[in-house]
Parts: C-alpha cells; structure tokens; sequence
C-alpha cells in the first residue's frame, strides 16, 4: 500500500470513529456486559491461535518454558475483560466497582487491588498491589469519584489515539479497553511494528467493537502513527513507549522539536 492509500485508510477509519464516538457514550450498561460477554466468547476461540503467533513472531519454540509465558498473557488479557465486567455489573447493582478494600494508612486511603480472586493468587502467588490515594481525601472522597462516566451521561464522545506497547502484548488491549470502558472514548488503535501479528488477533478478538465502529486497528510505522497523532478528528492521544516518541509527540521532530 502507497502513501496516499495509507492516509486514505487511516481517514476512513477515523471517519467512522468520529461518527461513532457519541453513540458509544450511550451504550447502555447491560449492551456493554453483552459486548464484554462476547469478547470473551470470541478469545476462547483465538487464544490458540494468539499463542501460535506469538511464538511464530518471537522465534520461541513450542511447548518451551516460553510458550508458558505467552499463554499467561493471554491469561491476563481475559483477566483485563472479566474485571471489566465484574466492574460494570457492580456498577448496574451499586452504582460503583467493587474491584478495591479500603482501607486508611498514615491518614492516607490504601485501596488493595490485587490479588482480586484465587486465579490472581495463583498467577503471581505472593504478590499484592495498592493504590495510594492523595493525604486529605477519605474513603468516600474516593467512592464519590468511582463510575463517574456512568453517573454522568451529558459528557460527548471523543476519539483517543492508543499508540499502542512494542513490548508485552497484553498492555494493548489493556490499553483500548481502558479507554473505551472507563473513560467512554472510542479508538484508533496503531499497532507497534513489532507488534504486526496482532492485528488480525484482535479484529478477531475484539470484533464486536470493530464491526460496531468503536474501534479500528491501524498497522504501519512512525508516519502512520506521525499522520494519526496530528489528524483534526483526534481528541486525544495516549502511547506507550520511549521518551523519544513522547517528545517528538510534544515537541515535534528534528532540530526545532530538540531546541523546543
């Protein structure tokens, strides 16, 4: 594909996004479980073939201590969606998550995030994760901000940019979801070059959001993403990567972006 296709195609898909980001906003609770139901419907279906690709692409040979590892990633990509879920349906019954312990600590709020359940222990057996919060606020300063996006419904939709992670294959989706499920915003997902091989996994595995619109898996390299990150139907951007492409985000390339 030439230079002009490339941009014809990233603005197709852009195109769609804009005219989907305000009917994703009101999507209601019980279609988003739906939605979430189906992703993970859809994933015990690739799982399999999410493994054979990443050791194909990583050079790692089946049934070695790597293969172990790629499947523990797609453990937690089902993890990423199974705590969404929970999430949304403690929301539907209580209008807010459940998914933290609270507790106060040198007169700050600890929220315990992890482990959530025995499949966590089991997966990082010893480990256990908190949150700490800002001195001054209290537990139900805290709770009073949960969900907000559930509590409010006049907010508008917006298109975010996810550049997504070269590194751990699991941060992409964790990436988009968060996006879409947490702060209401649809995206254009730009894969990393290394990450190529995902790109069908994920159509396949997140299709529900890709053929209703809300989202779309972009390939190519920094042009691409350069194109993406500029384009007027962007709200917002978030990456994951080096300090050099956060700058040349910020600052802009060469020369004038290094003096600014």
């Amino acid at each position: 594909m030439n230079h002009m296709d490339t941009q014809a195609a990233l603005n197709k898909a852009l195109e769609v996004l804009k005219a989907r980001k305000d009917v994703w906003v009101r999507v209601g609770i019980p279609e988003r479980i739906a939605i979430l139901d189906e992703i993970i419907l859809n994933l015990s279906k690739t799982a399999d073939q999410w493994v054979a690709a990443a050791l194909d692409a990583k050079g790692i040979r089946s049934g070695s201590h790597g293969e172990g590892e790629e499947w523990a990633i797609v453990a937690i990509v089902f993890r990423q969606v199974r705590l969404l879920r929970k999430s949304l349906t403690d929301i539907l019954k209580t209008g807010q998550p459940r998914v933290a312990q609270y507790e106060m600590r040198n007169k700050q709020v600890t929220a315990r995030v992890f482990p959530q359940d025995i499949y966590d222990r089991i997966l990082l057996p010893g480990y256990t994760g908190e949150v700490w919060m800002e001195p001054g606020l209290t537990v139900e300063d805290v709770m009073r901000t949960q969900a907000l996006i559930y509590r409010n419904r006049r907010h508008r939709g917006q298109v975010v940019a996810v550049l997504g992670a070269g590194n751990v294959a699991c941060l992409v989706p964790g990436d988009f979801l968060y996006k879409l499920f947490v702060e209401d915003k649809v995206v254009a997902l730009k894969l990393n070059p290394v990450n190529t091989y995902l790109g069908t996994l994920i159509e396949e595995s997140f299709s529900t959001l890709v053929q209703r619109g809300f989202l779309r898996v972009i390939q190519g390299s920094a042009e691409e993403g350069s194109y993406l990150c500029q384009h007027p139907a962007v709200d917002e951007i978030h990456m994951t990567g080096s300090e050099k492409t956060f700058n040349t985000i910020v600052f802009g390339a060469g020369p004038e972006g290094r003096e600014r």
